[in-house]
């Protein structure tokens, strides 16, 4: 892991302390923020099953001890992680957060992201599509990551690919005529569940340490280093990995590219469009001190106005929600994968002479009730089909 990530810090308001191997029951417990300790994330999506949450109804029976097995599976398999890692706190959005309180929602989700980015560790139940499904000793195998062929000859012309004559596990059958040939593993796959999920973009982007169980794959990223199950690692650095490429935008100022992948993910609640990417807003801000204007920002506000539908992604159909979510110039009023120009150059013909928006709760990068923009520009005639 990387020595230079600190260890601890100050706890969410609430977590769940789970005790010991041998415990069979988990206690939420209310925090302040001079509790400095190590704590792990569960990022996860939570399906149409009901499953049990925190709300005031329960609240007490959480405080004073929940039987581990009235949670959902992928609770559970969180809460078995967490303590063989030897963690005592783990923090999951259903379970600390109150699912009946509209006010505690809006305090709690403007600091998912700073959860995430502190934790310990995210685990990630990336092949699950539902809390009941669990991710532990689940596997769909499609093959292994080296293939050896029996051979005559023990030296081969290669055409410049790799061949490892090495034992592809420590006490493996030596066989001295064969042949390994290193093939990259299996990749963590982009269309997993959890990736088409809206709030998980942000969970994996802030968290400096990211353990997926996915299908085919289980892997690990700590800063950017990539550990995959069958032993191989790499340096993300090196290249241009999806899977660090998200933290680089991030630290570019690349907000535009933030937004295209985050917006073809689905979302179950259409009002979530911009308190799911909260998180990233806020850290945003920390680094490039900039306006926050219902999913733009000010500084180049002019450029972010041209978005528009992604002319190679069409389906589903880019849509209007049924409830006002955002102004009409923002990316955020529309549903479907959004794209922004990237070769716009020159000057701008463009003066905005006023902008404002109106949040509807307490984050200021979550809810707006409305949104007004004033500007002064040339206006040039096109037909329907944009000429």
């Amino acid at each position: 892991m990387n020595d230079n990530y600190p260890t601890q810090a100050p706890l969410p308001r609430r977590v769940l302390n789970v005790g010991g191997q041998r415990d069979s029951r988990v206690k939420l417990i209310e925090t302040n923020e001079n509790v400095l300790s190590q704590y792990i994330c569960l990022s996860h999506c939570w399906g149409r099953q009901r499953h049990f949450q925190l709300t005031k109804k329960t609240f007490q029976l959480l405080r004073a001890g929940v039987r581990k097995s009235k949670l959902s599976k992928n609770f559970q398999d969180a809460i078995l992680m967490t303590r063989f890692l030897g963690i005592r706190y783990l923090w999951i959005d259903a379970l600390c957060i109150f699912q009946d309180s509209v006010l505690d929602w809006e305090e709690e989700s403007a600091m998912m992201g700073h959860y995430y980015k502190h934790s310990w560790l995210t685990i990630a139940a990336g092949m699950s599509h539902e809390s009941e499904s669990g991710f532990l000793g689940r596997k769909i195998h499609h093959g292994l990551p080296y293939i050896r062929l029996n051979t005559r000859e023990r030296d081969w012309e290669t055409d410049g690919k790799e061949i490892a004559r090495k034992q592809m596990r420590p006490g493996a059958e030596n066989v001295e005529n064969s042949v390994y040939f290193a093939l990259d593993p299996v990749q963590p796959s982009t269309q997993c569940p959890l990736r088409t999920r809206g709030w998980t973009f942000q969970e994996e982007v802030l968290s400096e340490r990211y353990l997926s169980f996915e299908t085919t794959q289980t892997y690990f990223r700590c800063g950017t280093i990539l550990h995959y199950k069958c032993g191989r690692g790499e340096n993300l650095l090196l290249g241009d990995s999806p899977f660090v490429r998200g933290k680089r935008l991030l630290d570019e100022g690349n907000w535009p590219e933030l937004v295209m992948r985050y917006s073809s993910r689905n979302l179950t609640k259409e009002s979530d469009k911009l308190p799911a990417l909260s998180g990233l807003a806020h850290e945003y801000q920390v680094l490039w001190t900039d306006q926050y204007l219902a999913g733009l920002w000010l500084k180049d506000l002019w450029k972010s106005l041209l978005w528009r539908r992604d002319p190679k992604y069409t389906l589903p159909e880019p849509t209007r929600p049924e409830e006002y979510r955002a102004p009409t110039w923002s990316w955020a009023s529309m549903d479907g994968r959004i794209y922004f120009p990237s070769n716009v150059v020159g000057k701008c013909r463009l003066r905005i002479k006023s902008v404002q928006t109106r949040l509807r709760g307490t984050d200021p990068m979550g809810q707006v009730s409305s949104g007004s923009i004033e500007l002064k520009a040339i206006m040039v005639k096109m037909d329907r089909y944009g000429n």
